[in-house]
């Protein structure tokens, strides 16, 4: 096994900047990751249900987040075969999300994360549709 499947669940995060022991958390990860020689299809999500209702960040808390992860996913972009854009709606599939419903919303997240990934790195987009009708908007 050489890739595996690694969401990180910042919910308890969803209303407030990350902190330092987060931070740490992840590392740590990362650094088990790199020991056992596995890279992750990485993806940030919040929302671990679609039902009763789901928490999620807004749109300004995401963008935050993935800033103050910007570092982080550098410095261990080693242990990174791709980064999957995750972060909006249940399970960061991009569906059910409480606060980021619009296109506008959605496209300002995209431009970040694809600001996240690393340049020798790819963003996996879960669905066409997002791409298409996204990208575009993204300046």
């Amino acid at each position: 096994m050489t890739v595996g499947q690694f969401y990180i669940y910042l919910t308890e995060y969803a209303g407030r900047p990350l902190d330092d022991a987060i931070l740490k958390r992840i590392q740590s990860e990362f650094d088990a990751m790199r020991h056992a020689g596995v890279k992750a299809l990485l993806r940030f999500a919040y929302e671990t249900t679609n039902k009763n209702p789901p928490v999620g960040p807004t749109r300004e808390m995401a963008l935050r987040h993935i800033d103050q992860l910007r570092p982080l996913i550098e410095r261990n972009k080693d242990v990174l075969y791709v980064l999957q854009a995750g972060v909006v709606g249940a399970w960061g599939e991009w569906h059910s999300s409480v606060h980021i419903r619009s296109d506008e919303d959605r496209s300002a997240i995209l431009g970040a994360l694809l600001g996240l990934a690393p340049r020798d790195r790819f963003l996996q987009v879960r669905i066409v549709p997002y791409k298409t009708r996204l990208l575009p908007r993204i300046t």
